[in-house]
């Protein structure tokens, strides 16, 4: 089975992503406390929150000796918004 790793506090969004995604995918809620860009601009918001996550990622993956990546089908919308 794989794992997925989301990074969220708010069990809601859990479940809700449960209920999406295939029950052969595990996901797995980390609670990261990132801090949050104060902006009536709900893009900007989302763009800052992904970048902080893609660097704490490639940050543990360098640790790790291993390569960050994605499958190209999710690492392409993730490249395009950033």
């Amino acid at each position: 089975m794989k794992e997925i790793y989301l990074v969220t506090g708010n069990p809601g969004k859990l479940r809700e992503l449960q209920a999406i995604f295939p029950s052969s995918l595990r996901l797995i809620a980390k609670e990261l406390d990132l801090d949050e860009i104060q902006s009536m601009d709900s893009e900007e918001i989302v763009r800052d929150k992904l970048e902080r996550a893609y660097a704490l990622v490639k940050k543990h993956c360098r640790r790790r000796g291993r390569r960050p990546g994605l499958p190209e089908r999710f690492a392409r919308p993730i490249r395009e918004v950033l």
